[in-house]
């Protein structure tokens, strides 16, 4: 696609829509599904306004999730920006909750951005 990671970061941004990170004391991830619902929409809330803000200023042809959840937030943000037009895709998030995503690794993500940049005719 790129071949390089050079290549590819001159023409794409990667984002992680929440950049934090929540532990347990054994060591395990936390996800925001599992804290409290007022502390997460006030993350989400900031979140989302990062993100409104990353689109604004790199005014992107194309935006991909990786996962349903960074989807939906991608969908929130085209919503928020209705003057603004560009192809929305996703692919499967690589997690260990998520046997099937790390099955054709790395043919299966491949795949998945070239099917976007083709409907985003890039």
């Amino acid at each position: 696609m790129y071949g390089t990671a050079e290549e590819f970061f001159k023409h794409a941004y990667v984002a992680n829509y929440c950049p934090l990170i929540w532990m347990s004391e054994t060591g395990s991830n936390i996800t925001p599904t599992q804290l409290p619902k007022e502390q997460v929409a006030q993350i989400d809330a900031a979140c989302q306004r990062h993100l409104v803000r990353l689109i604004e200023i790199l005014q992107p042809k194309v935006l991909i999730g990786v996962g349903g959840y960074a989807l939906k937030q991608l969908e929130l943000a085209a919503a928020a920006l209705p003057e603004m037009s560009f192809t929305l895709g996703t692919m499967l998030h690589p997690s260990p909750a998520s046997p099937v995503a790390n099955k054709h690794w790395p043919t299966r993500p491949k795949e998945q951005i070239q099917a976007i940049l083709a409907q985003a005719g890039v």
